[in-house]
């Protein structure tokens, strides 16, 4: 058996480096991809356990609504307040908007808003 010579022993550790950073490389890709799924898995578990939760929040504001609509009818076209309320959760606001669709129909939207959205709108009105 022949002695190996330097410049093949080098050329052998240089191969076995590069297939080493491969390997590795495409480990650590697989490794992102898996965290990022399980993330995203999470975060979707967690949106469908409170999506009932903040749709009661929203039904509260719309049946609020629909109580000032028996009581009256809005003089304009369109009327916008905000709900303001408080639940297990904590206090919340909900912009609700009353559209007339002709003749005695109503269109009732509702969606939860934060910071400074709907200022200046009334909250919670008892009457149009």
């Amino acid at each position: 058996m022949k002695p190996s010579s330097p410049k093949q022993n080098s050329q052998q550790a240089g191969q076995a480096l590069l297939l080493v950073m491969i390997i590795s490389t495409f480990i650590m890709g697989i490794w992102a991809v898996s965290f990022r799924m399980t993330r995203d898995a999470i975060d979707t578990e967690a949106f469908h356990n409170d999506r009932s939760f903040y749709e009661n929040r929203i039904v509260k504001a719309a049946s609020h609504a629909g109580n000032l609509l028996e009581q009256d009818q809005p003089g304009t076209s369109r009327y916008r307040f905000v709900y303001a309320g408080r639940d297990s959760r904590g206090a919340f606001r909900t912009l609700v908007e009353i559209r007339r669709q002709g003749g005695d129909r109503f269109e009732i939207r509702a969606q939860a808003v934060e910071g400074t959205v709907g200022r200046g709108l009334p909250e919670n009105p008892t009457s149009f």
